[in-house]
């Protein structure tokens, strides 16, 4: 059984910490953090250079979840992928609800111990998120 993750160079990360250093500067929320850092999308607005391709796609995801659900997903697999440090800043300076992390960064012991601390999740609710 073989684990597969993603993974972000080091510049593509000191890249994502200057954009959220930056909002954070100007007052900026914890999702416009997340945004900054690249990692929301918007999948709907997607095109394809062939209409069939296109048409299959869409047909495909609205088949499993829609477009909302694939943004989501996305959303948490890219938000995972920021440096552990930069998840554990923004819940204690910018209120980053477990919800905003998603499960698989709440699922990095220090990040799952930053929510613990500010009271956002109890020890036994990681389930729950």
């Amino acid at each position: 059984d073989l684990g597969v993750r993603a993974a972000v160079s080091d510049k593509y990360a000191e890249d994502q910490k200057s954009r959220v250093d930056i909002m954070k500067k100007n007052n900026g929320s914890a999702q416009q953090c997340l945004e900054a850092a690249g990692t929301t999308v918007n999948t709907i607005r997607a095109r394809c250079g062939r209409a069939s391709d296109e048409d299959m796609l869409i047909e495909q995801v609205m088949t499993h979840g829609g477009f909302e659900e694939l943004d989501r997903v996305i959303a948490e697999s890219r938000t995972a992928m920021l440096p552990t440090d930069l998840i554990v800043d923004l819940i204690f300076n910018r209120h980053l609800t477990p919800e905003q992390a998603g499960k698989a960064a709440c699922e990095k012991p220090p990040v799952f111990v930053a929510f613990v601390l500010t009271r956002q999740v109890e020890l036994t609710k990681l389930d729950k998120i």
